[in-house]
This record gives C-alpha cells, structure tokens and sequence, in this order.
C-alpha cells in the first residue's frame, strides 16, 4: 500500500482545497470519485495534451480562471 492508497480513507476529515495538477491522472481521477463519494464538494479538470503543470496558452488561462473563481467563493471577493 502506497501513501495514496494509505490517505484514501482519510477524505472525510479534508478541510482544504487539494491542487492535483501533478499528480498522475488515474490517481487523480481515483481520488475525485474517492471524494465524491464521501460527500465532499470536488471538481476535477483534465486539460488534454498535458503533464505536469500546464503549458498551453488556454489551458493557463483557464486554470487562472479557476484559480480566481475558487478565491472569490471561498475567501470572498475583494471587489
């Protein structure tokens, strides 16, 4: 049993949100329905033809889009 496999059933007491940008895609995909299924507020987006991190021009602009839109809701909007 790997530290994934190990921390899989500690979902539940998750308090923060999780960037899996490098973790490897069947293990992300894992989790999120590891996530889902206990309950907690998830979402997983996968950008085609990319690895560890993101490289293409629309796929950064989008996960800076993201990356706001989760501020806005969760630390409030400075607007």
């Amino acid at each position: 049993m790997d530290l994934f496999e190990a921390n899989v059933g500690r979902l539940h007491k998750l308090r923060f949100p999780l960037d899996l940008s490098c973790t490897p895609l069947g293990q992300a995909q894992e989790l999120y329905a590891a996530l889902l299924e206990r309950g907690v507020e998830s979402e997983l987006v996968v950008y085609p033809r990319e690895g560890h991190g993101v490289r293409e021009r629309e796929h950064q602009l989008d996960a800076w889009r993201r990356t706001i839109g989760w501020f806005d809701r969760y630390l409030g909007s400075p607007r």
